[in-house]
């Protein structure tokens, strides 16, 4: 059962041992692509995944990373957008247009059970209108070690 999370809430990331992945917001932003991991590893996304769930984020640290920790909170006030885990399955429940416009069902109904399993929310960097180096600058300020 899925419980309510707040803003607040602190929300884990596993990455590289010395920083956080940067996003792209300009990157195509099916959240179905993402969630699946369609490209694999270096892929360009204009998200980045965090869990309510620290022990799920220890699974995603790459080999010898680390586990990060921020909050939606925060990465709104940085100028990011949060998607709770409720959001992101509502949408990918409901929503066949945009974002979550994926022609394959299954990889549809695959995307929803993965956010379930991963307790997973979403670092939205699409409304993000900086440079390069602004967005990395963002990201630094987002994510402290946990």
């Amino acid at each position: 059962m899925q419980r309510t999370s707040k803003k607040a809430d602190p929300l884990f990331r596993g990455d590289g041992s010395d920083a956080v992945s940067v996003p792209a917001p300009v990157a195509e932003p099916s959240l179905i692509r993402h969630i699946l991991y369609l490209g694999g590893l270096g892929r360009e996304s204009p998200y980045l995944s965090t869990s309510g769930d620290r022990t799920l984020a220890d699974k995603f640290a790459t080999r010898g990373g680390r586990v990060w920790k921020t909050s939606g909170a925060l990465a709104e006030q940085l100028g990011a957008k949060h998607i709770s885990q409720s959001d992101l399955q509502a949408t990918l429940k409901s929503s066949k247009t945009g974002r979550a416009s994926w022609s394959n069902a299954r990889q549809r109904l695959l995307a929803r059970k993965y956010v379930e399993l991963h307790a997973e929310h979403l670092i939205d960097f699409i409304p993000f209108k900086q440079t390069p180096a602004a967005v990395k600058g963002a990201v630094l300020k987002m994510f402290e070690k946990a």
